[in-house]
């Protein structure tokens, strides 16, 4: 009986929760683990092709005040024109998720006490003015 005492005896561990939400992960400390040890200085193929996670790049680019959502979508554009070579080179995926729970449920009451309206929008429409509370409603992306 004595190496089962070693673990945690509860159906939530406490280290992985705080105020019963997980805990945010520390995405950056995560990646330079990964990359220890990767030589970076190498050329990429010229054939490659990045593939993105959408909601992801959906916070990666600031909007700027006074435009429309049109110009905004041209500052998305160019963005992976300047980092990842233009559209031949670079893959956005938008995955999202199926009604019901998710891994994601946490995060997104997390995010939802600063969450904007639903807005319905064209290329010609201004901006929402808060990109983040904007993105933290579900419908909008």
């Amino acid at each position: 009986m004595t190496p089962y005492f070693g673990y945690e005896l509860s159906s939530v561990p406490a280290a992985l929760f705080k105020d019963n939400f997980m805990r945010k992960p520390n995405k950056s400390q995560l990646k330079n683990m990964l990359l220890k040890g990767i030589n970076t200085a190498h050329a990429v193929p010229s054939h490659t092709v990045c593939v993105i996670d959408g909601g992801f790049f959906l916070h990666k680019v600031k909007w700027q005040p006074d435009v429309t959502y049109g110009d905004t979508a041209q500052l998305y554009i160019n963005y992976l024109k300047k980092y990842y070579g233009g559209p031949g080179a670079v893959r956005v995926v938008f995955d999202g998720y199926c009604s019901g729970p998710t891994i994601k449920d946490h995060e997104h009451v997390r995010r939802s006490g600063h969450c904007s309206p639903d807005v319905v929008f064209d290329a010609n429409k201004p901006v929402f003015k808060d990109q983040s509370a904007f993105l933290a409603n579900e419908v909008n992306k």
